[in-house]
This record gives structure tokens, sequence and C-alpha cells, in this order.
């Protein structure tokens, strides 16, 4: 299993990449402003950075003196920074060896989130993905059609354009909503890959059409169901990837090959229009993961993330690369989120946490509390409703919540003869 080798990433690795980082991805100011952030927090000096950003027609000497001096920004995770470099810059980070996965170093049990998981029984068989570097219009046709149906409106992105119509007319600020067939007509035209460098992406969960087109964002508030969530790695191997998405029997809809270092695997939540509901199932998925050695990245964990369109091509390096379909729910042995935890469930025990308490969100089930929190004498329960923000005593908050605790939660208060467990 490959592991970033710390010791290489230093400033000066960074600064002598910067340059494949094309500045005009980040005109937009928010976007400029959170890269040099990141090139701070990666140990870039002031004058690389100022040095990358003269190639940009906004470039102003004063607004980088402003921004990077800022002594609360430029802290942000090494290791995620550095991740977020090597995709900007289309590099790869130097690694420690190139080790085949070792499933059976694996602890044998894990602790996470107050849950115990055992380990799969077995082992991953490693069997190469197999790429065509082929466009299959029909397939991708009806695996779109399995996944969201004729009708569902995807947010697409071509390139760093969000906006494209059949003219080729493109805008930086709006974003195209298109259905299954549209789609897939647009795929006949451009899966050639003329005019998209950096490829094509879309959300892989549908939105609000009308909310979108209104407020022109894709806000996760604006999703209109909550069907999938997006399992990457960008620090095992192709065939790892792969060979884990298969031995944790995760019901994948789609597998598309991403063209370079991972595959984006788009597995079932079906959360309908619940986002607590989501949250809960892609915590599931992503701790029972970890716990078998499969090390997904967390920054995909939000059910608006982008994946990789398949049928269109991308540039990696001096190469075209096709964003490959690799797989289909007809392969999945599980075709539903429902009878894949009733599985993956006799591998994980509840056995609480032993390092404070638990977050009373986190023993719920249902969408009637957006939060709820104290202020040291009251409680405040903020619902999902029209009642809003109300102030309670501790036994109405309990007569609240009791009916929406989730089954081990309640077994563990009633052992204990309390609600302190929260």
């Amino acid at each position: 299993m490959k592991k970033i080798d710390s010791a290489k990433l230093n400033a000066d690795f960074f600064e002598k990449n910067l340059s494949r980082i094309p500045v005009s991805d980040y005109d937009e100011y928010k976007q400029w402003l959170g890269a040099v952030w990141r090139f701070k927090s990666l140990g870039c000096t002031l004058e690389a950075i100022d040095q990358w950003c003269k190639g940009s027609a906004k470039y102003n000497r004063d607004s980088l003196q402003r921004a990077f001096s800022d002594d609360s920004k430029g802290r942000d995770d090494f290791e995620m920074c550095a991740k977020w470099f090597a995709k900007a810059a289309n590099i790869t980070l130097p690694c420690i060896g190139n080790e085949p996965l070792e499933f059976s170093k694996r602890p044998n049990e894990t602790v996470i989130h107050g849950y115990r998981y055992r380990r799969v029984l077995g082992v991953p068989d490693t069997q190469k993905i197999s790429l065509t570097g082929r466009v299959d219009l029909n397939k991708i046709a009806e695996v779109l059609n399995i996944a969201y149906g004729p009708r569902a409106k995807l947010a697409f992105a071509f390139g760093k354009f969000r906006k494209i119509n059949e003219t080729g007319d493109r805008s930086k600020d709006e974003w195209t909503l298109f259905n299954k067939e549209e789609i897939i007509k647009f795929l006949k035209v451009y899966h050639d890959g003329e005019g998209f460098e950096s490829g094509v992406t879309f959300k892989i969960n549908p939105f609000k059409a009308e909310i979108v087109k209104r407020e022109n964002r894709c806000l996760d508030e604006y999703i209109k169901e909550y069907k999938y969530c997006l399992v990457e790695s960008d620090t095992m191997s192709l065939d790892e990837q792969y060979a884990m998405v298969k031995f944790l029997k995760l019901p994948y809809v789609m597998i598309t090959y991403s063209g370079n270092k991972s595959i984006h695997t788009l597995v079932r939540v079906d959360a309908g229009g619940s986002k607590n509901l989501y949250r809960e199932r892609q915590k599931f998925i992503e701790d029972f993961c970890t716990a078998n050695g499969f090390e997904i990245d967390s920054a995909c964990k939000n059910p608006g993330r982008e994946s990789r369109c398949p049928g269109f091509f991308r540039t990696v390096g001096e190469q075209r690369v096709l964003q490959e379909l690799v797989a289909s729910a007809e392969s999945s042995e599980f075709n539903s989120y429902e009878d894949w935890e009733a599985w993956a469930k006799q591998y994980r025990t509840f056995e609480g946490t032993n390092q404070g308490k638990t977050p009373i969100l986190e023993a719920l089930h249902g969408d009637c509390f957006k939060d709820i929190f104290s202020d040291g004498i009251d409680y405040w329960i903020v619902y999902n409703d029209d009642r809003g923000l109300i102030k309670v005593k501790s036994q109405v908050l309990i007569a609240e919540i009791t009916p929406y605790i989730r089954s081990e939660f309640m077994q563990m208060i009633m052992e204990r003869g309390n609600f302190k467990s929260f």
C-alpha cells in the first residue's frame, strides 16, 4: 500500500510545482484566496506565491500581501493540502515503497465512534481493473437511467466551466442541469474531450432544479434526494480500491475510473429527502471501510460531492485519458442500502464510549431535530419545522427526544438507569 513520503514534501517541492497549477482556474476571488492559504499551509513563501499570481490578469500584490499576512490563515491540515495540490497540479506525491495490500496485518477488531468492528472474514481478491479506453454510450445511458431515472436533474461542470450549451457558449457563473437524455445527447458530440481539458464532473445527488436556477448555486441544502455517497481513495492503487469495494460488498450503482489515480464509487444510501439519515448512513459506510483497512478520502462525506462522468476524456500530463465506466449495479452483490447494512452489521457491536459523552444528535434517528445544545442552565432545541428554536428544561427535553432515541443507545440508558449516557 502506498504511503505519502512526508519527508520529501517540503516547501521546495511545492514551489517547484506551483507553475503546474493554472492560475486561470482560480480567477474567482474566494477560490484564489483558498489556494493562497493552502500554499501558505504547505510552506510556500510569499515571493513564490506572488510569482504564481502574476500569471493572472487580476494580479494585485496588495491583495496577496493582505491574504498572506493573515496569521489566522494558512494553518490547514498539511496532508489534505498536499493531496489537493497534487490534484490541482496533476502530479503524483512521493510515496514510500509500493507494497501490495497487506490485509492480514490489519487488526482483527477496531473501535470507532463507540462501535466495535470485527474485520470481515476472508481476503480481498486484487484482480486487475479492465480498462478498454472505449466509450459505450448505450451502457452509460443504461447506468444513468438505473441510477437516476429519466427526469432527475444533475448539476454538471465541464472542465472549469459550469455552464455550456449546444452552441459551445461557456460561463463560469452558472450551473448546467441535465437529465439522463440531455447528458447522453451532449456526450455523443463532446465525448472526444476537445475543450474539456479537466474533464467533466457532476454532483452525485439530484438537485431541486428550480432553486438552483433561481439562486445559481448548488448548495447541499438544495439537494432533492439523498441517493448516494462517494467513496474514493488517493492512497491505494486502482486494483486495491476496486478489490476493497467488492470485498466489502458496498452497494454501488456505478464505478468510474477518474482518469488519474482513483476510481469513483457511487454507493447507495437510499436516504430519500432526509439529510440526517444520509449522514448516519454515510458515516457507517465510512467507518466500516476504515475498520477494514479501506483508506477512503474523508473529504468525500458531504452529499454535494462531484464525481467524474463516464464517457468523457480529460488531460493528465500530456495524455488524454478516458473517464471510463468500470462497473454498474448489475455486478454489485447488494442493490439497496438496507440489504447491505443488514449484512454489514454482523461485524459491528455497540459498546458506548469511554471518552466523554455521546452527542445527543448522534443518538437520535429521524429528521425532527436540527440541533440540540445547552447554555449551562437550560436546553435549546432547534426543530426542523416551523417551531424553530425553543428553550426547554431537562424534563421536557427528555420527553421530546425519547421517541427518537436509537435502540442501542436506549438499551445503554436502561442498563445505567439514567440519561447521563449522553
